[in-house]
């Protein structure tokens, strides 16, 4: 049975075994007998904001608030500590203020694996390309250490992309497949010098991570403005495979909001434009295939298919609003 004592924030586990930690930003952590002590370094501002231990028993504790210098504040810091030496295996931080790297609700993603994912929906990629986010894979075992960058983290390109967000920035868009890889989410991304807001849900490789830019090529996207794609939670399937509801996607610009429903290979991820070819689509506007009005508008079964509700589906030229309840093939 897992067991933590924590001075403050936010604990979380996927682990299965006895650890105490006693973590304080301020001061000294005072842990008792069978515990140990996880007190937050020079420049700390939120340390221990959120702890998570992995299923190899080492432990993550983000700290959004952690400042570089006095000239770099907020650029946030998560650390990777042992959970049989308690030492400082890697330190992952941002390079500019207000990056939050590790910040918001569920900022560190614990996979099946034993490995992570941290999201910093507020990352900057240079001074003129602020809040494009970035998602990083750590290593459960050896950590992931130095800045986030495009080399070690997906990114966004443009102002705003917010890589990494969920249904808004606070949230995390990290979703964990069963069988240890992950998607990631990403509804306000842009297309490059294109439509705004069409949205992306990036397959994410548990192994090794996913690194570089979002793109077509490497996620499943909109291609109108506002498509949102990956706003409605991505559904996890227990067969590894996943469900990305697209509510809000237009079928053209005379039919708008008919929604979406795309199937994802939780092997090797689902790439290119969500269209009727790869997804379950609506055919009149505000459709909104997907939209199911709960938290998961889409109901994912226990041998690995799925269920869509879509209350809001016309019939082609009769009454509206009739509804409509779809079973989809999980493989």
């Amino acid at each position: 049975m897992l067991r933590l004592h924590v001075v403050r924030r936010v604990v979380s586990s996927v682990a299965a075994a006895t650890v105490f930690v006693a973590v304080s930003g301020v001061g000294v952590a005072h842990a008792g007998p069978g515990q140990f002590d996880v007190v937050g370094p020079s420049g700390s501002g939120t340390f221990g904001q959120q702890v998570v231990v992995l299923a190899n028993g080492n432990v993550v504790v983000t700290d959004p608030g952690f400042d570089l210098d006095v000239s770099h504040t907020d650029v946030g810091a998560v650390y990777l500590y042992d959970g049989v030496t308690h030492q400082v295996i890697s330190t992952l931080t941002g390079s500019t203020t207000d990056d939050n790297v590790g910040g918001g609700f569920n900022g560190v993603v614990a996979l099946s694996n034993g490995n992570y994912v941290v999201t910093s929906t507020n990352w900057d990629v240079d001074g003129t390309h602020t809040d494009v986010g970035a998602v990083t894979w750590g290593n459960g075992l050896t950590g992931t250490s130095g800045v986030v960058s495009p080399s070690n983290s997906l990114t966004g390109s443009t102002t705003g992309d917010n890589v990494g967000a969920g249904r808004w920035p606070a949230f995390s868009g990290v979703y964990a497949l069963s069988n240890g890889n992950y998607v990631v989410a990403s509804p306000s991304w842009d297309q490059d010098g294109g439509p705004t807001d069409v949205g992306a849900a990036t397959w994410g490789n548990g192994l090794t991570g996913t690194s570089g830019v979002v793109s077509s090529s490497n996620s499943l996207t909109g291609s109108t403005t506002n498509d949102t794609v990956g706003y409605k939670a991505v559904v996890a399937l227990s067969n590894g495979n996943y469900v990305v509801p697209s509510a809000l996607w237009d079928l053209d610009g005379s039919h708008t909001d008919v929604g979406a429903v795309t199937w994802g290979n939780g092997l090797t991820g689902s790439t290119g434009a969500v269209s009727t070819l790869n997804s379950l689509t609506g055919s009149t506007t505000d459709d909104n295939v997907g939209g199911g009005g709960g938290v998961n508008e889409v109901v994912a079964l226990s041998n690995g298919n799925y269920v869509v509700p879509s209350p809001l589906w016309d019939l082609d030229g009769g009454p509206t609003d009739v509804g409509a309840v779809t079973w989809g093939n999980g493989l």
